[in-house]
């Protein structure tokens, strides 16, 4: 119990801070602790259960911040992609699966640093449903919704301060779908031991508030650049992760 609760606070607290600063980096953050002390099963629901929660109180800190319209074409889009991506991971091997996603989003996002940041020629409401489209399908599977978003801010020039506030509502939902979409397909609940949730909820909280204490000495120019280094991050272990199960 004691290693366990070591790396649930590890994970959980870093996670909550990284979401705080940034919008991001929950999950990824939260991943290797997870699947180290709870295995990959549980570590995934459970890390779908921190995120639908941090998200909340994240979203409570910066409501009046978030673009509900780009939410909506983000979300709108997000769902289907999440359904086709289910299907894909049904019917393909899911380790494949993981390497194209992985390299696919580190082309893209490479590709995008290099583009001129400009919404000028850029259709926003366009992108934005395809952003959606593409986070929802790398969420269900690859696990990494974040990157084609960040993706999409990159190249339609879209503040941070409202790309982070955006994310909550965003993140919740589809962590929500997640959860309900696992369960229903398993028919089970994952089977952690009780204290584990409230455990998780109060370092959450300890997470959130040190990260506030943080924000006023984080730069959006740092806050951008940790987005990026977070998605190459999620991206990368994707690709590592399939690779490694390819040739084991």
């Amino acid at each position: 119990m004691t290693i366990s609760l070591i790396l649930l606070a590890l994970g959980v607290v870093l996670g909550t801070m990284a979401q705080r600063l940034t919008g991001m980096g929950f999950a990824l953050l939260m991943a290797p602790f997870f699947a180290l002390s709870f295995g990959p099963y549980e570590g995934i629901l459970l890390m779908n259960v921190g995120g639908a929660f941090s998200s909340l109180l994240v979203l409570s800190r910066v409501w009046r911040d978030v673009d509900w319209r780009r939410f909506g074409l983000l979300i709108s889009a997000a769902i289907p992609g999440g359904i086709v991506g289910g299907y894909v991971v049904a019917i393909l091997d899911s380790a494949a699966l993981q390497v194209l996603v992985g390299a696919l989003l580190i082309l893209t996002l490479s590709a995008s640093l290099y583009v001129k940041s400009s919404a000028r020629g850029v259709n926003v409401s366009t992108a934005a449903l395809g952003a959606g489209l593409v986070s929802g399908f790398t969420n269900a599977t690859a696990g990494i919704g974040g990157p084609p978003i960040a993706i999409y801010a990159q190249i339609t020039s879209w503040p941070q301060k409202y790309l982070a506030a955006t994310l909550q509502p965003f993140f919740f939902v589809i962590s929500v779908s997640a959860l309900g979409l696992k369960t229903f397909i398993s028919g089970a609940t994952p089977g952690l031991d009780w204290w584990i949730y409230p455990a998780m909820m109060g370092f959450i909280l300890i997470g959130l508030r040190l990260g506030e204490v943080a924000k006023p000495f984080v730069r959006e120019m740092a806050a951008r650049r940790a987005v990026i280094i977070f998605c190459y991050a999620g991206a990368t272990l994707a690709l590592v992760d399939g690779v490694t199960r390819l040739v084991g």
